[in-house]
């Protein structure tokens, strides 16, 4: 960027500080002062930090358990995170906590879901639950708009449809249906309120339109606005995606029984191999979407799978970004395959569960910088600050690691005015504005 672009405002206010974020998160090391005590001795299988105060997070367990912990710098004692709030098994849930996310405008609701086939919308201060919505089979995500500001609507994924709840009227709004198997994940979309991205066990990876609804501010009537298909396209790993009618002709095993009349199989119920060739099309992963994640400025889309890959995938013309990441492979063993991967505040570095390390990649080239290793067991989830440079990472021991930026090796890259630039990033340090010391009383 040249002198004159700057001075003519071509950059944006946060550019410098999303270009020291990314070097500092390119040098992550383990942190040593401070450390979190495990609030339950069970394994470890979804983390949420809340965007409203860069503040509190949210840790789900194997036996049901639910615990909030202060992870500010102002309430560190002993060097060790304070666990602000515990939720124990049977108060929370019965069976694994899959997934948590915070109320989109403050830190007093949050939601959860497990095996239990419950979605709960939490108060926080009174650690109840505010509303409980019963599902028809295992919620392995749920996920709540950040920045919407129409509605209040809790995606859910649960059995073979995504469910919609509304968190103002705790009704059920509207089931989403596009996959022939168990939807794994679901993300809102950062730029359009009412798009909608799942992932199933079946390898696709849906963009649906949710339904839109309003109160008329005449007659104060529920106005209910849906589209006559609700999902819009398939992602496709092969150019660009398919629209929702050529999809429903190729896939596989439709479970209707007017939908199996079109499709045209031998005798036996062998597919043809151009139909063969059409499923495969559709295909984002081969062995299942197990998680999306959208960067913080909503430009791109990426999905981990059962088949070890990241793909990354332009939302808007849901068509795949030729980026190699590598394979990520995970433990043979492990009942419970999800794992939960992360993107960094400034939109360019990846964080990804393998095995029992943690792997930091470029978003945009796909290179692996580097490999953070410190736990024994088998990570499943790892979690960004949202503003902030700190990253937990969580295992199947219950342990959760904290690493932050190695200041050392982030001096033999920028050695001029280091300290200044960890104090910017704090908060405690302004830049200098140039102001011209003149007075009317002159």
């Amino acid at each position: 960027m040249s002198e004159g672009e700057r001075r003519c405002g071509v950059l944006h206010p946060q550019s410098l500080q999303r270009a020291l974020l990314e070097t500092r998160g390119k040098h992550m090391q383990l942190c040593d002062d401070r450390t979190i005590d495990p609030p339950f001795q069970s394994a470890i299988m979804s983390m949420s930090v809340d965007h409203v105060e860069d503040r509190y997070m949210l840790v789900g367990y194997a036996n049901g358990g639910v615990a909030i912990i202060d992870v500010s710098e102002e309430t560190v004692k002993d060097k060790k995170f304070e666990c602000a709030l515990r939720i124990p098994q049977g108060q929370a849930h019965d069976f694994g906590v899959t997934s948590l996310a915070w109320y989109t405008r403050d830190t007093g609701l949050f939601v959860s879901g497990g095996f239990d086939e419950v979605v709960k919308i939490w108060d926080t201060n009174k650690a109840e639950v505010a509303i409980e919505y019963k599902t028809k089979g295992k919620v392995y995500d749920i996920d709540v708009h950040k920045t919407s500001t129409l509605h209040n609507l809790v995606a859910a994924a649960n059995g073979h449809v995504v469910s919609l709840y509304d968190a103002n009227s705790g009704l059920r709004q509207h089931s989403l249906r596009g996959h022939q198997g168990t939807v794994n994940c679901v993300a809102w979309s950062v730029c359009e309120q009412y798009q909608l991205f799942s992932g199933g066990s079946d390898g696709t990876v849906v963009r649906m339109q949710s339904a839109k609804t309003f109160l008329s501010p005449v007659k104060k009537r529920l106005w209910d606005v849906r589209q006559g298909a609700s999902c819009l396209a398939f992602l496709s790993p092969e150019g660009k995606p398919w629209t929702s009618r050529r999809a429903f002709l190729a896939l596989p095993a439709l479970p209707h029984k007017t939908c199996r009349k079109r499709r045209r199989t031998e005798h036996d119920g062998t597919a043809s191999s151009s139909s063969k060739g059409d499923e495969a099309a559709l295909l984002a992963h081969a062995k299942g979407v197990s998680c999306l994640r959208f960067t913080p400025d909503g430009r791109y889309l990426l999905s981990s799978g059962g088949d070890e890959r990241v793909r990354l995938w332009n939302p808007v013309s849901c068509e795949l970004e030729i980026v190699n990441y590598g394979a990520f492979p995970q433990a043979r063993a492990a009942a419970y395959k999800k794992v939960q991967f992360d993107v960094s505040w400034s939109g360019k570095l990846l964080f990804h569960p393998c095995q029992n390390e943690v792997v930091v990649c470029d978003l945009a080239s796909g290179n692996r910088i580097s490999r953070l290793r410190g736990h024994v067991g088998t990570v499943k989830c790892c979690v960004a600050k949202p503003r902030g440079e700190d990253l937990f990472s969580g295992d199947q021991d219950a342990n959760i690691l904290v690493w932050t930026p190695n200041d050392r090796q982030v001096a033999l890259v920028c050695p001029a005015g280091t300290d200044r630039i960890s104090r910017f990033l704090d908060g405690e340090e302004e830049v200098e504005v140039d102001v011209d010391n003149w007075s009317d009383s002159d």
